[in-house]
């Protein structure tokens, strides 16, 4: 009988481990698939803001006289735009693949006065070639964008309608590009979003002591959990229901350790974030709950054999 419910125990322990294998093989055959010759491509544009370059040299009293030329044009109002274009696709995208250039382009009284690279001190960025089409869009030369490669533009504006210190309102910036099986250009997600789409609603930030902590808190946790479970019999044959209980409770001491180091060790390095109570107070009382009760359970057990 024993050895049947072992039997039984190993028998779905070995169905789940199978149906995790062949859950990660469909999402690798997926992935695998996905980065074929005909990889939907994916292109992302994100804007760094608009300034005015050559404020800090118009303060009063600098005794500056700014006169800013294209050719023999005076620019009467500046302003300097920056944006990124990256890759977050999983395939790449090949020169040959441009069917139409990427072009930003703007809406008078605007007009663009010159594009060029941005930080090219910076290892590992897209340089692109940027040529004059109109007064108000500039084309990049096809480049080769890689899975995770950005270019990093620059786009300077210009407007004759106002003058330099009376506010002009940002300039419109719109991108375009053909691309061959790229849906279309797409704007940059926040950084929160991203963040929430790749932890979900569970979000765990275990670092420097704070991990030491964990892992000698859950060991004695474990350990106790462990013993209190010999003690009240509840491991005295490999059943079903207190095999699982015990493995629950193990989650548990897991739970309980590592929002105990979110009181200590606070929940973010960086920034001072207030504990969110509601959600690290109810596994330590829960922990703490179930091991006085397995204990008192042990002692009753314990009395009766007596």
């Amino acid at each position: 009988m024993k050895e049947s419910r072992n039997n039984i125990i190993v028998g779905l322990l070995a169905t789940f481990a199978a149906i995790l294998a062949a859950v990660i093989g469909v999402y690798a055959t997926h992935d695998i698939w996905s980065r074929g010759t005909n990889a939907p491509k994916r292109m992302v544009i994100e804007p760094l803001g608009v300034a005015d370059p050559l404020v800090d040299l118009r303060t009063p009293g600098s005794g500056l006289t700014i006169s800013v030329r294209a050719g023999e044009k005076e620019i009467r109002t500046l302003r300097l735009a920056q944006a990124t274009i990256k890759n977050l696709g999983k395939a790449p995208i090949l020169p040959s693949d441009f069917v139409e250039p990427l072009a930003v382009t703007t809406v008078p009284p605007w007009r663009i006065v010159a594009v060029a690279n941005a930080h090219q001190d910076i290892s590992g960025l897209v340089s692109l070639k940027w040529t004059k089409v109109s007064e108000t869009e500039f084309d990049a030369q096809p480049a080769l964008f890689n899975p995770g490669d950005q270019a990093w533009a620059a786009i300077y504006l210009a407007n004759d309608t106002v003058e330099p210190t009376v506010p002009a309102g940002d300039p419109a910036l719109n991108w375009k590009t053909r691309v061959v099986n790229l849906k279309g250009i797409e704007p940059a997600p926040s950084a929160l979003d991203t963040m929430q789409r790749k932890t979900g609603w569970i979000q765990v930030y275990i670092w420097g002591w704070g991990v030491l902590f964990v892992l000698l808190s859950f060991t004695v946790y474990a350990s106790l959990s462990l013993i209190l479970l010999r003690r009240a019999q509840f491991l005295d044959s490999l059943k079903l229901p207190p095999f699982t209980f015990a493995i629950t409770l193990l989650l548990l001491n897991l739970a309980a350790s590592e929002a105990s180091a979110t009181y200590i060790f606070g929940v973010s390095p960086f920034v001072s974030v207030p504990i969110n109570n509601w959600v690290n107070a109810p596994p330590i009382i829960a922990n703490f709950g179930v091991l006085i009760a397995i204990y008192m359970i042990g002692q009753r057990r314990r009395k009766r054999v007596g």
